[in-house]
């Protein structure tokens, strides 16, 4: 796969979209409870869901979904989780158990034959 930064901006144009971007409705979002597989799913999931998961803020349903689901890891998630924990502050009484969850979670990630795994192929441009 090549990467080329000038044939994403020129199918993109950025320059066309200056504005601010709206969210979308409630209605136009797909949630865990509105999801149900046969089978085992296969997700990629997004940076949010490791910081919700981490907090105990995850919907159950969506916990419950990320626990059966076979998981891909982004690296671009994975970098951002490393920066937020990179930008913590050690002084806090919540440093010490922030910074080994969050390695914990990326050592599963690079192991071999860990259950983690890193999402190499199939991507499309957002």
């Amino acid at each position: 796969m090549t990467i080329s930064l000038r044939d994403s901006l020129r199918r993109r144009k950025p320059e066309k979209r200056r504005g601010p971007l709206e969210p979308r409705g409630r209605a136009g979002l797909v949630a865990a409870d509105d999801l149900r597989p046969t089978g085992r799913p296969t997700i990629v999931p997004d940076t949010n869901v490791y910081i919700m998961a981490a907090e105990g803020t995850l919907p159950i349903a969506a916990a419950s979904f990320t626990e059966r689901a076979l998981l891909f890891h982004c690296s671009v998630c994975l970098g951002e989780l490393a920066t937020g924990v990179a930008n913590a502050d050690p002084s806090r009484p919540t440093w010490p158990a922030l910074r080994d969850h969050y390695a914990a979670l990326i050592d599963a990630c690079r192991n071999p034959g860990s259950s983690c795994r890193t999402a190499r192929r199939g991507w499309k441009p957002a």
